[in-house]
């Protein structure tokens, strides 16, 4: 189920992107506070959930809590951009869709 619950999250957070980096900043942007360490924005494990729910993936708080430790890399409690962009836009992804 999580794993399913992923490939949905996923789907629907490259949908938002259009094209390029510029787009993907500005779909991060858009879900993050700016709550980070300096003031950087990040998403948050308490705001997951309202974001999944926002894209229209429906999960319990509990699933919602354990996929976002999938994307929560250094286990911090938010995900960064980096985080971010290595879950949803991985760099073989992206070279299939540029090529197709």
């Amino acid at each position: 189920r999580i794993e399913n619950l992923h490939r949905q999250v996923k789907e629907r957070v490259q949908a938002k992107v259009v094209s390029g980096n510029k787009d993907m900043i500005r779909t991060f942007n858009f879900f993050a506070k700016n709550e980070g360490t300096k003031g950087h924005a990040v998403i948050g494990h308490a705001q997951f959930l309202s974001i999944a729910q926002k894209l229209g993936v429906y999960m319990t708080a509990r699933e919602a809590m354990a996929l976002f430790g999938r994307y929560d890399d250094d286990s911090s409690g938010h995900v960064t951009y980096f985080e971010f962009i290595d879950r949803f836009f991985e760099q073989g992804e992206r070279t299939v869709t540029d090529d197709a």
